[in-house]
Formats: C-alpha cells, structure tokens, sequence
C-alpha cells in the first residue's frame, strides 16, 4: 500500500515539476537564450534550471539579466542553482568574459550591483 502510494507520489511531483518546466521555458523563450553546452544530461537540467531562475527574475525589481542570458555552461548553472539573485547575478559577470564570450561593461555593472 505504501509503495503504491509512494509510486503515485513521486508520478505526481514529476507531472507537476514537467509543467512548471514548460512555464519557465516559455516565459524566458523571447530572451533568446544561447545553447548550453556540456554533456546531454548535465544541459538538460541545466536547461531547467536556467529556465527557472531567469523566469523568476522577471521582474521589475531586477533591472536586467543580460549577464544571465550569456552563461552557457551546464555545469555553471547547475551549481549555482541555490543562489539568490545578487550573488547569482555577481558570478555571472565574472563568469560570461572567462567563458570567452563579449559582456557590455553597462550588463556587467548591472549584474554586480
């Protein structure tokens, strides 16, 4: 009996986190968010990941997430996934040059404060 409910559970949570996956997504879709790039499994959690901090930063409180949208790297996102916002968006300044990639000084500001 317990384990059919546990089954049912856990069928339940990943019906529930799928949906909130394709919320995020599609919030976020008009950034036009460059490809992670890592193995398949680490950029597709990291695809949520992203998908879902960027959407909740969507907000008038926080002024740009441009810095956000240049990290491509899986593994980048996957551990900063417990972050706050200013801290995440902090690193994020730092890491988008090291990855090789162009930052606008103005996003970088932005990000850091």
């Amino acid at each position: 009996m317990l384990a059919a409910w546990h089954a049912c559970f856990v069928a339940a949570k990943r019906d529930a986190d799928a949906k909130a996956a394709a919320g995020d997504l599609a919030a976020v879709e008009h950034l036009g968010l460059l490809e992670l790039t890592e193995i398949a499994r680490r950029i597709a959690w990291a695809t949520t990941i992203r998908a879902g901090r960027l959407a909740a930063m969507l907000r008038p409180d926080v002024s740009d997430t441009a810095c956000l949208s240049g990290v491509t790297d899986a593994k980048w996102w996957i551990d900063q996934r417990d972050d706050v916002d200013a801290p995440l968006l902090a690193r994020a300044a730092a890491f988008v040059p090291l990855q090789g990639q162009s930052v606008d000084p103005h996003d970088a500001m932005l990000c850091a404060t």
